[in-house]
């Protein structure tokens, strides 16, 4: 299975806490030699948590579903120590009965606020 990440539309602050990541998640799926980028995983049965890679390491963040499970949108929220000025990776970790997939990454900038 492979999985792909919406683009992250916002500016992140280090030391931020309570910001919500909000991703879309897109099943990638091939037919008759046709690729299809655009289809929201129904998150029906599965489990997902974020990922936030930075700078101190990575961290894990569980999620809630956004509107419908067929669209395929999650919601994470940042704690305390989550936010580290540099480039921060952010992927998702999706976990059914058949097994674990991470979608690939999407970096973005988290801002110092000095």
């Amino acid at each position: 299975m492979t999985y792909r990440l919406s683009n992250l539309n916002a500016e992140l602050h280090a030391g931020d806490i309570g910001t919500e990541i909000i991703v879309t998640i897109y099943d990638i799926t091939e037919t008759d030699g046709v690729l299809d980028q655009d289809t929201p995983l129904n998150l029906t049965g599965l489990t997902v948590t974020v990922l936030l890679c930075g700078q101190d390491g990575t961290v894990e963040r569980s999620t809630e579903v956004v509107g419908l499970v067929a669209d395929g949108t999650v919601k994470a929220v940042t704690q305390s120590g989550d936010l580290v000025a540099g480039e921060l990776k952010i992927r998702a970790k999706v976990v059914s009965n058949g097994g674990t997939w991470y979608t690939a990454a999407v970096a973005t900038q988290v801002q110092s606020v000095s």
